[in-house]
């Protein structure tokens, strides 16, 4: 087993790959707690992440993944898209 350092080090590709699975993670943990509080949220692509990361003076190091809204859902919202069924998506070999 070589040790995470070793894994890591040198290595921008996992790195990244890894910053960005870890990102996602925090940000599904952060939105599944705002839903228990009552919150909406929205995750966002399509930024410019060097802008993002000018004006919030990310480091080298750190890369900004995604984007959330927070906040208190407006009455009136617009529903949720409509989606395919489970059975119409997903098929077990």
């Amino acid at each position: 087993f070589r040790s995470a350092d070793a894994l890591y080090t040198g290595n921008a590709r996992i790195q990244r790959d890894e910053a960005v699975r870890s990102a996602t993670f925090g940000a599904a943990t952060l939105m599944f707690a705002a839903a228990a509080h009552s919150f909406a949220t929205g995750a966002m692509v399509g930024f410019d992440p060097d802008k993002v990361a000018r004006e919030f003076r990310l480091s080298p190091n750190e890369i900004p993944v995604l984007l959330m809204t927070v906040g208190a859902a407006l009455p009136g919202n617009w529903p949720q898209k409509p989606r395919r069924s489970l059975q119409e998506v997903l098929e077990f070999a």
